[in-house]
């Protein structure tokens, strides 16, 4: 099953994934001390790296936001309309299912089947690597493809929902994400179209 869940998400085809951009619409939820507003996004752009770098770049009709995450436990930055805010690692890290796929393929990490969930069609996937966080996925005992990410951070629990899965250069990826701290929604973001391994500036994941 363990190879089965691999060659679904493209298999060693992953590994020459440097970076993915999706661009599309949604909305953001700012935290509940801030009054729990749901802001739409009418334009955004999400990029992930390896190493866990990720940014990103939304327009709401307030102004501009964006996140970003240098990875490695370097921290990262938060532009909210026009207020730049420094943030560490643990106000930051986030999580990325691919990358820790990746680093099972790579025989970095290990994966621990739970349990099969017939009712709703999935199985709980534990997958563990040195130096990271444990991340508990739920897979599509049919596509075999994930679902679900659940990984505990300094902020609490954080919780990643993926779908509309489509190829992109032969490679299944997520048009459709929802990310929760805590139970809490914060973003729900849905993309139209995604570029592989697109042409990054040097200083992308650094601050505005």
């Amino acid at each position: 099953m363990e190879q089965e869940f691999i060659e679904a998400h493209g298999g060693e085809a992953l590994l020459t994934v440097s970076a993915w951009q999706s661009f599309g619409a949604g909305t953001f939820t700012t935290p509940q001390q801030l009054g729990g507003i749901v802001v739409p996004l009418v334009a955004v752009t999400l990029t992930l790296a390896q190493g866990g770098q990720a940014r990103l770049d939304a327009m709401a009709l307030g102004g501009r936001l964006v996140f970003g995450n240098r990875g490695e436990g370097k921290g990262g930055f938060a532009l909210l309309m026009r207020r730049l805010q420094e943030l560490s690692a643990a106000q930051i890290d986030g999580i990325d299912p691919l990358e820790a796929l990746r680093a099972v393929i790579r025989g970095e990490a290990t994966v621990q089947w739970l349990s099969l969930d017939e009712a709703n069609g999935d199985a709980r996937v534990l997958v563990r690597r040195d130096g990271a966080p444990e991340i508990c996925l739920r897979v599509d005992t049919t596509t075999h493809l994930i679902r679900q990410a659940v990984t505990q951070t300094a902020r609490g629990e954080l919780t990643v929902q993926l779908s509309d899965y489509r190829l992109v250069d032969g490679i299944p990826y997520f048009h459709a994400l929802t990310l929760k701290e805590e139970g809490a929604p914060v973003f729900a973001l849905r993309f139209h179209e995604t570029h592989l391994n697109p042409r990054l500036a040097e200083a992308h994941f650094e601050r505005p």
